[in-house]
């Protein structure tokens, strides 16, 4: 194995190549009332109003150092937490046109908080059957360690074809930030299964679930999940099977799909919140494999969803809410979608668990990225929009503020299928890849950088967050003065993302309980528990009565 690395700095390498609001009660209308206000520090591009946001100006990715100059497309995003990097965004992309027959990764770190995106670019030797990392899932674990599972291991027209196209990999590697200048690729134990399109969660019990996936392009999907433990770096079998493979949801009512939407719930509980028409619980702690049916909602079908936990505050019922994707209209035809729905999937029975209308997007759109602001926004990027030929793509986000969704500044570019999305330390969010790409990166302010309300500023943090159900000790967070007239809101709690295909188990807003306030410091617990913030590391955001988020700190839960 062999890694190259080069740096390098931003250039211009070329490219080759309807509201609905129907809730049934008033609690889950409150809880989704969600504060969204602007701020300073950025500068607006011209003829765009701060209400809307700013994009700077796109770039390309360097390619210095690379064997190949193929075009770099950021189909995988990861924010990096600790270590030399932390704050730098890790991007990887397809194996593309490769100059050896060696399998080989390229992957790069780049840092945007430069007035020049600086590039460190590398290259990783791969087990010559093993396949890459394209297509794998990822999330990071609760040592701050990205778990990178699956990938593909066959391309069409790489005169290795199975069955005539493509074919899933098996290859599991950790990841670590922490050991020297560009971190460690660390090989694991291979996968029970070759597993294309699979999605990586953290459990509360610092497991990863990695479930789904399939052997192929023209295979079904795996219905099943294996757990992996960073602590023992392994598979762990369940005694009752003898092996470490363990069952989704029962076929054919609700089977796992390319990418399920999983996400760990307050609960202590899994959901599958899409794709295709999943909509399903369990708890992998206590009685795994053991799926319990869901509401589907109004729409049975819904593929290349975005589904995220919605910010809420302290003590505020949880929801999910999946946002646009393809499938079945209204009317019954199968299209791209502009309607949204929010379920609450702790709860005990229907119809509580039942999905409801939420507020209807301003623009249909599936493919795209889905991410939670400090602020409690929930920001959506790209993706394509009902068309018919060639596609068209949606190149204005949308931000809902918890009663509807406002259409932002346009982007320079769109961002198609293969585009990511995440939300950095200083509260910007850094979007990439896509087919349709014109740039590689852009940059996108939202519209709390853009007003005139100053920056909250913490002054010290604390590096490490108990679990206020086993410790309810109080934490002190310092800042500077607020200015006459500005006011404290919230803390908040935002885990780093881990982005590829329209999804990320990662994503997470989680806000602290807080006592004592002065006008230069707050007191706060630490989460209720880890099925609330699996452990790990989280930006800490301060947020103003404005809904200015300050630069973030990084803490530990644990």
């Amino acid at each position: 194995m062999w890694i190259s690395l080069v740096t390098g700095s931003g250039s211009s390498v070329p490219h080759r190549s309807r509201t609905d609001l129907g809730w049934s009660s008033s609690h889950l209308a409150a809880a989704l009332v969600l504060l969204c206000a602007p701020a300073a520090g950025q500068k607006t591009l011209p003829h765009e109003p701060p209400v809307y946001g700013a994009w700077e100006a796109p770039f390309d990715h360097d390619l210095t150092g690379f064997a190949s100059d193929f075009r770099f497309e950021a189909v995988h995003m990861a924010l990096i937490p600790r270590g030399a990097q932390r704050g730098k965004v890790l991007v990887w992309d397809v194996r593309g046109d490769q100059p050896t027959p060696a399998w080989i990764q390229r992957w790069s770190i780049l840092d945007v908080s430069a007035p020049t995106p600086v590039f460190l670019n590398a290259e990783l030797e791969l087990p010559l059957d093993g396949g890459d990392f394209f297509c794998a899932g990822h999330a990071w674990t609760s040592t701050g360690e990205l778990l990178v599972a699956g990938g593909t291991s066959r391309y069409f027209g790489d005169g290795l074809a199975f069955h005539g196209g493509i074919r899933g990999g098996r290859l599991v590697y950790l990841w670590d930030p922490a050991t020297g200048p560009m971190g460690l690729w660390k090989r694991q134990p291979d996968l029970s299964a070759d597993r294309w399109y699979p999605s990586v969660v953290e459990t509360a019990t610092g497991e990863m679930l990695i479930a789904g996936g399939t052997a192929g392009a023209e295979r079904q999907p795996f219905n099943d999940y294996e757990v992996f433990s960073p602590a023992q770096q392994d598979r762990r079998a369940r005694p009752a099977l003898g092996r470490p493979l363990f069952p989704g949801p029962p076929t054919p009512a609700s089977p796992f799909d390319f990418y399920p939407r999983i996400l760990q719930l307050a609960s202590g509980a899994q959901f599958v919140a899409g794709m295709g028409g999943a909509s399903a619980r369990m708890d992998h702690a206590q009685v795994p494999g053991q799926w319990t049916f869901t509401d589907v909602g109004s729409v049975p079908f819904r593929s290349y969803v975005c589904s995220v936990l919605v910010p809420t505050r302290p003590g505020a019922p949880e929801l999910v809410m999946a946002i646009g994707g393809e499938g079945f209209d209204d009317t019954g035809s199968l299209g791209v979608l502009d309607s949204v729905e929010v379920c609450e999937p702790s709860a005990a029975t229907a119809p509580a668990w039942n999905w409801r209308h939420a507020p209807r997007l301003n623009q249909a759109r599936a493919r795209a990225n889905a991410l939670v602001l400090p602020d409690r926004g929930v920001l959506v990027i790209g993706g394509r929009t009902p068309s018919g030929v060639p596609e068209v793509f949606a190149e204005s986000p949308e931000l809902f503020d918890g009663t509807s969704w406002r259409t932002l500044a346009h982007a320079s570019g769109s961002r198609s299928y293969h585009s990511t999305a995440v939300l950095l330390p200083d509260g910007r969010v850094l979007t990439g890849g896509g087919d349709s790409a014109v740039f590689d990166y852009q940059v996108f302010a939202p519209p709390y950088l853009l007003n005139h309300h100053p920056r909250p500023r913490i002054t010290s943090a604390p590096a490490q967050l108990g679990y206020s159900s086993a410790n309810p000790a109080w934490h002190t967070l310092s800042f500077a003065p607020l200015p006459p007239g500005e006011t404290f809101d919230h803390v908040a709690l935002i885990a780093p993302g881990s982005v590829t295909h329209s999804f990320d188990a990662s994503t997470r807003y989680v806000e602290l309980v807080h006592g004592a306030l002065t006008a230069t410091s707050i007191d706060v617990q630490g989460p209720l528990d880890a099925a609330h913030a699996p452990p790990g590391f989280y930006m800490l955001f301060l947020v103003s009565a404005a809904g200015v988020p300050s630069v973030a700190e990084w803490v530990e839960v644990r």
